[in-house]
């Protein structure tokens, strides 16, 4: 073999390859299976995955100064999903390890709950978390979860970050900056208030008195390079 052709068959190589059955050259629209490797499977922002592809390394040579801009933005979106991922989960894992509240038991239903701050009732399904007395040997101590009481999911984590939204901005606030070190992006924190949700989490304290709930909701707010917008919520709601 020539030394053109092994350094093609290097390149070949190094591009994945994809079913060309139903994909088409992102230049020239012929029958197409290499794919950018540098933002395959990139979120794309509507639930799906990014792929771009060619029928040929001079095809995507070509294309490059169009595709650039694009393949930048695939990629930081896929830094910017993993950032969230990532501080999500050690966000829940903290929750899970400073727990010190005692759970009686916990009750879903449709019900109502006063919105202190909206003045008005929510009306809908419900999760009641009855909350029980610290005992004199539990007080200024962590607690285990009781996973016997909720199950491990995203019901369990959506009960370890009730209410805890203010409490992720600043916890994991650095996190977030080192995690997207080098990207050029803005951050900012946006309150929100909640609107018809499908499913609310209401705290009673002992005796059944209903604690107070709130519709107001923080999330970031990240705006990449490309200015796309995204919500960061560190919370499970």
């Amino acid at each position: 073999m020539e030394d053109g052709q092994a350094t093609e068959a290097v390149r070949q190589r190094k591009t994945i390859k994809e079913s060309s059955d139903h994909h088409k050259c992102s230049l020239c629209l012929k029958p197409a299976n290499l794919v950018c490797k540098a933002c395959k499977g990139a979120p794309d922002g509507a639930g799906g995955t990014t792929a771009i592809y060619y029928c040929s390394t001079n095809c995507q040579k070509e294309d490059w100064e169009t595709h650039k801009p694009r393949c930048k933005a695939s990629k930081d979106r896929q830094i910017l999903y993993r950032a969230g991922k990532i501080s999500q989960r050690l966000f829940i894992m903290f929750c899970r390890a400073s727990w010190c509240s005692v759970i009686d038991k916990v009750e879903s239903g449709r019900g109502q709950v006063m919105w202190v701050d909206l003045r008005r009732l929510y009306t809908g399904e419900i999760w009641k978390i009855y909350h029980g007395n610290l005992t004199a040997n539990m007080k200024d101590y962590l607690l285990p979860f009781p996973v016997e009481k909720v199950p491990l999911g995203p019901d369990q984590e959506s009960i370890l970050t009730q209410g805890a939204c203010r409490a992720a901005m600043y916890k994991v606030e650095n996190l977030i900056k080192i995690l997207l070190k080098g990207m050029d992006v803005h951050i900012c924190e946006v309150c929100l208030r909640i609107k018809n949700p499908g499913m609310l989490l209401a705290s009673l304290e002992p005796g059944g008195i209903p604690a107070a709930t709130s519709a107001r909701h923080s999330v970031y707010q990240i705006t990449l390079s490309s200015g796309d917008n995204y919500a960061l919520d560190l919370t499970v709601v």
